[in-house]
């Protein structure tokens, strides 16, 4: 008998994903200071750290299951699948793209790619004790900024940086949770505000800090000393794991609309992504101007594209497509199994 989703964590995937969407549909109208700013910086502050942190819990088993191929074959499917589609997007407005950039990429796609290094690198690396492995990854997140090779190509600075977060996620003791989670709420709610307020005080001031969230440069090309990059990530790293354990302290565990939302984020991260630069490449961003509205606007329709994105017969399209049941259809049943059915 297959065993049961935790609930909790669904939840959990279910707010993420509705927080990439939104930073993703603001992110072509977020300007260097201003409200969206503040939004857009607090959202990325650590929404992806804390998916790559889910992703990594969502890992446990894979170490002990065998054919390990077919899912590092299913991820760089849907990189491919996933670029592809971009490009089309882009020709079919009149954009100019470079095939070549296949092997090189800076938006929503690395994601697949780092999700096939990281569990490509999974069985080797639990091996190690969580005490050596962590602190030795970290440092390398850390120090990876301070080689100016290592950038979009094969999305390795991304894959390196968000590599710790992964690991957190694959030895994480999800009891924990239980027991913290009652007493920590007002706290960890009160922590997201203040950080949300600090945003919105002083955006003016740390608009040269948004860009080391990305973790796809090296510092150089940020305008930073190795010095100073190492200081900021290394700060980034705290604040990202913080606002992290904070929102995982306000997730409900029952099962909710947002349980059936955050079992299917796979096709909601590849299908909101596309409409956003259909929405982009069309002009409709134009028709928000300058008002205020911009960002409940962008708010609404990121909630629109969440529950489109999340119907279930995409949801059933994208991971078949992981699965590769297009190259591997499964043998039809015997009559033995028909009986046991």
């Amino acid at each position: 008998m297959e065993k049961q989703r935790d609930a909790y964590w669904d939840n959990l995937k279910a707010i993420l994903i509705f927080l990439v969407v939104v930073g993703h549909f603001l992110l072509p109208i977020s300007p260097k200071t201003g409200s969206v700013k503040a939004v857009f910086s607090w959202i990325y502050l650590f929404h992806m750290p804390a998916f790559v942190f889910v992703s990594g819990v969502f890992s446990k088993s894979y170490v002990r299951k065998g054919k390990k191929e077919y899912k590092l074959a299913g991820f760089l499917a849907l990189y491919v699948f996933f670029t592809v589609g971009i490009w089309l997007i882009e020709l079919l407005f009149g954009r100019q793209i470079e095939w070549t950039d296949i092997l090189s990429t800076s938006s929503a796609p690395w994601y697949m790619l780092a999700m096939f290094f990281w569990f490509l690198l999974l069985p080797f690396v639990s091996r190690l004790k969580p005490g050596i492995a962590l602190p030795l990854f970290l440092l390398l997140g850390l120090f990876v900024g301070c080689f100016s090779h290592c950038g979009n190509f094969l999305a390795i600075s991304r894959t390196i940086v968000l590599f710790p977060f992964f690991l957190a996620g694959y030895w994480f003791d999800g009891s924990l949770i239980g027991r913290i989670r009652p007493w920590m709420r007002l706290p960890a709610a009160l922590f997201l505000a203040l950080c949300a307020f600090l945003l919105f005080r002083y955006m003016d001031r740390l608009a040269f800090y948004v860009n080391i969230m990305y973790a796809k440069s090296p510092y150089y090309a940020l305008g930073f000393s190795n010095r100073q990059g190492l200081v900021y990530r290394a700060v980034w790293y705290c604040l990202a794991a913080s606002m992290t354990a904070a929102l995982m302290c306000l997730v409900s565990g029952r099962r909710s609309f947002l349980t059936c939302v955050g079992e299917r984020t796979l096709g909601i991260y590849i299908l909101h992504r596309l409409l956003r630069d259909v929405c982009s490449f069309a002009g409709m961003y134009a028709l928000l101007g300058s008002s205020r509205m911009r960002l409940p606007v962008c708010v609404l329709v990121s909630a629109a594209v969440l529950l489109l994105a999340s119907a279930k017969p995409v949801s059933a399209f994208f991971n078949s497509f992981f699965h590769l049941d297009f190259l591997f259809r499964p043998a039809p049943p015997s009559d033995t199994e028909r009986r046991q059915a």
